[in-house]
């Protein structure tokens, strides 16, 4: 839902926030940029949302940074910051009109949003492979691979049946795998 952030040092968890529990941005797209948090859409209080948020953590407050006013309210999209072009990409996700297809990309030195393309198939359930070099969708037919930084979605086809039983999946960089949480 938004608000809290914790920080993890010497063994002890802690909040480090000031604000409280929002229950406004659920299904927000979170991401690192320069060592502070984002959080791009979400849904709460009956509203999907499409705004770019940040954590300040000298004043341990959530603030505005960018609102898309041209595009649509979501929640549950898929997105990636490219550090060495400080650009964030994202699109999909729904809102109360159904699933988005749009991807778009969002230049922090330019302050431009630029839409890239659409995903020409319906994509209403997917599962988004976390820590993952680029966005991963796995869905029950497909999964795919969108890299942003070549601009090319792959596609591959006849999934594992593991995959139909699948509530998360997440990836460790260390150990090169991915562990799977089933129902």
């Amino acid at each position: 839902g938004g608000g809290k952030v914790l920080m993890y040092q010497n063994n002890t968890i802690s909040i480090i926030d000031n604000s409280h529990e929002w229950k406004s941005r659920y299904e927000a797209d979170i991401f690192l940029r320069n060592d502070t948090i984002y959080s791009f859409g979400g849904y709460g209080y009956f509203n999907f949302k499409n705004d770019l948020l940040f954590f300040d953590v000298k004043t341990g407050e959530w603030n505005l940074d960018k609102k898309f006013k041209t595009l649509k309210n979501r929640s549950n999209s898929i997105g990636f910051y490219n550090k060495s072009t400080n650009e964030y990409f994202f699109g999909l996700g729904k809102n109360q009109e159904g699933s988005l297809q749009g991807l778009y990309k969002y230049n922090f030195n330019q302050e431009s949003l630029k839409k890239l393309g659409s995903i020409t198939e319906k994509l209403d359930k997917y599962i988004v492979v976390s820590n993952y070099n680029y966005p991963l969708l796995i869905t029950k037919e497909n999964i795919f691979l969108l890299n942003f930084g070549n601009h090319t979605i792959r596609k591959y086809t006849n999934p594992n049946l593991i995959i139909e039983s699948i509530e998360k999946i997440t990836y460790n960089k260390k150990l090169d795998q991915f562990l799977i949480i089933k129902n």
